[in-house]
C-alpha cells in the first residue's frame, strides 16, 4: 500500500510538471552545471588554505552573472576553526591559523537561477563541493625556508635585526628577521598592508611572527605580502654570529657555508678596508684574499638617509685600516656581501704600520681618477695619500687640453674627442712608483640644439630625448646603448645622440637603432628593453605622444621620473598609466617620457647665472616641460603687475644688475623693478628710484621682501 501511494504521488507530481517547465529545469541545470564547472576551474588548485581568504560572491560568463551562496561543512570537533563571514560585500573564510591539528573541511557553492515559465516562478539550484585542508600550524625552519618554492605561504618566527623605512628616507618598507634558533634569517621584502611602517611598529630585537609568500629573486630569499605580528615575548639585544673563520676558510664568496645563511646577522673581525665604489654603494673590505663589501642600497638600506653621508666619509677616511665589520648576509649573483643593520657596520681598529714601499703600494692600489671628462672645468687631483700622509703624489698630463695646475686638472674640451694619459708619481722617502690613467676627454659641443618632439607617429629618422629640467636641469639623449638593467643609456651631448629610425610595420611601428630593433620584454617580474635582430611592434599613444610596447596586456613607455635628488641618467620601461588620464599633468613635472623628435640648431642658448653679479642680462623663463618654449621679459608690465614676455630673443629687454646698499637693483631702461603690496596682492612695477632685491642662493633667483616674506618672479 505504501509503495502504491508513493508511486501514485510520483505520477501525480509528474503530471503537474508541464513539458515546458521540465525543459526549462533541464536547461537550467545544464547552465548551472557549466557555471559550477567554470568556478571549479578557477578554484581547483586551491587545496591547502593556511590563512584567511575571500570567496567569489558571483561569477560572470558571457555577460550572465551567477550569484553564489556559500556554506561551510566541517566536523563538530573542529567548530570555530573555519568560519564563513558574510557580513561584508565579499564573503570571507576566517581560519584559525594557529590550529594545533589539521582540519579537513568542505566549501559548498550553491548556484541559483530564477526561471519564469508561464505565470509560474521557479528557482533552480545547483551545488558544487570543494574539499579543503587547514594545516596544523607550524613555523617554517630556516632550512625549509631556503628550500621553498615561489608562492609557498610560510610562517616564520624570529627577532627583528634591521628595519628599512620610508619614514627614514628609503623607497620601500621592509625588515630583516633573525631566525629564532640563530641559524639563518629572513628578508621581509613587502607587507600586505602597503601603509605599514615597520619603524613605527617595531624595534630591533622584538620577537615577531611573520606570515608571507616565498619568492626567490636573483638568488635572494624573500617573503612578500607579509603580515607581521609582534609577539608578547621579551625583546633581546641581538649579538652577531662570529663568521670570521667561516669567511677566512671559504673557498670563494659563493661558498655555501658563507653565502647560504642569508639574512643572518654576522660579524667578521680583522678585515682590511680596501676602497669604495660610492656610485654603486659598495664599501669594500678584504680578509684572507677575498674582497667583499657592505652595500648601501639606494632603496632598501637600514641606514637612514641622514646618516649615510657620514658613514661613507668615515669609510673613505680609513682606507688601509684594520676593522671589524658586521651586517646581515646578502647575496648578489651567488656571492656573499653584507647589508648593514645600522651606521656602525664598521668598527675601525688601527692603521697597520708599513715600510715606505708598502705605503706607496697601498696608496697606488687605492688611487683613482675619473675615466671620462665631458665638461670644461677644473678637476681635483689627490696630492697625498689618504691613509698614509707621507705619500706625496705628483701628476703630469701629456695633452695641452688638460693641464695640471695647483693640485687640479684644468680641462678645456678639444674640437675632437681625445684620450689623454694622466700619470701619477707616488713617493714616500726613497720609495717611488707610477700609475697611468687613460682619460677620455669629450669633444667640445658643436653648437646648441633644440629638440622638437613629434606629435604623431611617422616614418623617419629621429633622436630620443628626455627633458628632466624640473629634476636635474638637463635634456638627455639616447646614446644607442643599454645598461645591464635593460634601460636606455643617455648623454647630455646632443651631437652624441644616436639616430632612431621609425619604420611602419604590420600592427604599428618598429624603432630601429643601427642594424637592430628596440623591443620590450619580460625579465622575471621586470619589464626591460633590449636590442634584437627582428622588428618588434610598437604602437602610438596619442594622449601622451609616446610610443608604447605591450607586455602581458599592459602598455609601457620608456622614460624616467623625479627621483627626489637622484640624477636621472637612463630611460626605463614604465606603465603608461603614470602619464595618462589624471597623471597626464605630471608629464614634464615629475614624469619624464622619452620623446622622439628632430634636432634643430638653436640660435641662442640661455645660461643662468649661479651667483649675483653686476652686469647686463636678459630675464628668461624656461617653460619647456609645460608648453615647450623659452620666454623672455620684453620690458613691459601688464595691468596686473606682472612681467610681459616674448618668445623672440631679439625682443628681450636688457636688465642691468647694480650693486646697492643692502643688495642689488634691477634696472630696466631708466627705471627700476620693484615689488609692492597692491591691496592683498603682491605686484611688480617700474619706479624711478633703485629698489633693493636680495639673492636666494638655494633657488638661484633674486627676491623682493614684502611684509617679511620673500617673493620671486616666474
Amino acid at each position: 500500500l505504501i509503495m502504491f501511494l508513493a508511486l501514485s504521488l510520483s505520477v501525480f507530481a509528474a503530471c503537474n510538471t508541464s513539458p515546458a517547465e521540465k525543459t526549462a529545469r533541464e536547461n537550467a541545470q545544464i547552465e548551472l552545471a557549466a557555471a559550477a564547472d567554470y568556478l571549479y576551474q578557477l578554484e581547483k588548485n586551491v587545496e591547502v588554505t593556511a590563512t584567511d581568504y575571500d570567496l567569489r560572491p558571483q561569477i560572470a560568463i558571457e555577460g550572465v552573472v551567477y550569484p553564489i551562496t556559500w556554506s561551510v561543512e566541517l566536523a563538530e570537533a573542529d567548530a570555530g576553526k573555519v568560519v564563513l563571514d558574510t557580513t561584508g560585500e565579499t564573503p570571507r573564510i576566517d581560519v584559525d591559523t594557529l590550529t594545533e591539528t589539521e582540519v579537513k573541511y568542505a566549501l559548498i557553492a550553491t548556484f541559483s537561477l530564477e526561471l519564469q515559465v508561464g505565470d509560474k516562478t521557479i528557482v533552480e539550484t545547483y551545488e558544487k563541493r570543494f574539499n579543503r585542508t587547514l594545516p596544523a600550524f607550524k613555523y617554517t625552519t630556516f632550512e625549509e625556508y631556503a628550500a621553498s618554492k615561489n608562492g609557498d605561504n610560510l610562517f616564520i618566527k624570529g627577532y627583528v635585526s634591521a628595519i628599512v623605512s620610508k619614514s627614514a628616507g628609503q623607497t620601500y618598507n621592509c625588515i630583516y628577521v633573525e631566525d629564532i634558533n640563530h641559524n639563518g634569517g629572513y628578508y621581509i621584502y613587502s607587507f600586505a598592508d602597503t601603509s605599514y611602517d615597520p619603524a613605527k611598529n617595531l624595534s630591533i630585537g622584538d620577537v615577531v611572527r611573520v606570515n608571507g609568500n616565498f619568492e626567490l629573486y636573483s638568488g635572494t630569499y624573500e617573503l612578500k605580502s607579509a603580515v607581521v605580528e609582534k609577539l608578547d615575548e621579551p625583546s633581546v639585544t641581538l649579538q652577531p654570529a662570529d663568521f670570521t673563520q667561516i669567511y677566512a676558510s671559504a673557498a670563494s664568496l659563493s661558498d655555501a657555508a658563507l653565502a647560504g645563511p642569508q639574512a643572518q646577522y654576522v660579524k667578521i673581525n680583522g678585515v682590511t678596508i680596501t676602497g669604495q665604489d660610492a656610485s654603486n654603494g659598495y664599501y669594500k673590505f678584504k680578509l684572507a684574499g677575498k674582497e667583499s663589501y657592505v652595500r648601501i642600497s639606494s632603496s632598501t638600506c637600514p641606514i637612514p638617509k641622514a646618516e649615510q653621508a657620514n658613514f661613507i666619509a668615515e669609510h673613505a677616511e680609513h682606507f688601509g685600516w684594520t676593522a671589524n665589520v658586521e651586517g646581515v648576509i646578502s647575496v648578489y649573483n651567488g656571492d656573499f656581501y653584507l647589508t648593514p643593520v645600522d651606521a656602525n657596520a664598521f668598527e675601525y681598529v688601527s692603521l697597520p704600520e708599513l715600510d715606505e714601499a708598502g705605503e706607496v703600494a697601498f696608496e697606488k692600489a687605492n688611487l683613482t681618477f675619473i675615466e671620462n671628462i665631458t665638461e670644461n672645468g677644473s678637476y681635483e687631483l689627490q696630492v697625498a695619500g689618504l691613509s698614509y700622509a707621507d705619500v706625496v703624489i705628483a701628476w703630469e698630463s701629456n695633452n695641452a687640453c688638460a693641464v695640471v695646475e695647483g693640485g687640479k686638472l684644468i680641462v678645456e674640451l678639444p674640437e675632437e674627442q681625445t684620450t689623454i694619459e694622466l700619470t701619477a708619481t707616488l713617493t714616500s722617502g726613497s720609495a717611488t712608483d707610477t700609475l697611468v690613467f687613460q682619460v677620455v676627454v669629450d669633444a667640445a659641443p658643436k653648437g646648441a640644439y633644440v629638440h622638437k618632439p613629434i606629435s604623431a607617429p611617422v616614418a623617419g629618422t629621429f633622436k630620443i630625448a628626455m627633458n628632466t629640467t624640473p629634476a636635474n636641469g638637463s635634456v638627455l639623449y639616447f646614446d644607442g646603448t643599454l645598461n645591464s638593467k635593460g634601460a636606455l643609456n643617455t648623454t647630455d651631448k646632443a651631437h652624441k645622440a644616436v639616430d632612431v629610425v621609425v619604420e611602419v610595420v604590420e600592427g604599428g611601428y618598429a624603432l630601429k637603432v643601427g642594424e637592430q630593433y628596440l623591443e620590450g620584454y619580460l625579465n622575471g617580474t621586470y619589464k626591460n628593453l633590449r636590442l634584437v635582430s627582428n622588428a618588434a611592434v610598437w604602437t602610438w599613444k596619442d594622449e601622451a605622444k609616446v610610443f608604447v610596447f605591450e607586455i602581458e596586456g599592459v602598455n609601457y613607455y620608456f622614460g624616467d621620473r623625479d627621483r627626489g635628488g637622484y640624477a636621472n641618467t637612463t630611460m626605463a620601461l614604465s606603465d603608461i598609466k603614470y602619464i595618462t588620464g589624471e597623471n597626464l599633468s605630471k608629464v614634464g613635472v615629475s614624469q619624464f617620457p622619452g620623446l622622439l623628435g628632430t634636432l634643430a640648431n638653436a640660435d641662442y642658448c640661455a645660461e643662468a647665472i649661479t651667483a649675483p653679479v653686476a652686469g647686463t642680462f636678459k630675464i628668461t623663463m624656461n617653460t619647456t616641460p609645460a608648453n615647450g618654449s623659452v620666454l623672455y621679459f620684453d620690458g613691459t608690465l601688464n595691468s596686473k603687475g606682472a612681467l610681459n614676455t616674448t618668445d623672440k630673443l631679439e625682443k628681450a629687454v636688457d636688465v642691468v644688475v647694480e650693486v646697492v646698499e643692502g643688495g642689488y637693483a634691477l634696472k630696466v631702461g631708466e627705471q627700476y623693478l620693484e615689488g609692492y603690496l597692491n591691496g592683498t596682492y603682491k605686484n611688480l612695477r617700474l619706479v624711478s628710484n633703485a629698489a633693493v632685491w636680495t639673492w636666494n642662493d638655494e633657488a638661484k633667483v633674486f627676491v623682493f621682501e614684502i611684509d617679511g616674506v620673500n617673493y620671486y618672479f616666474g
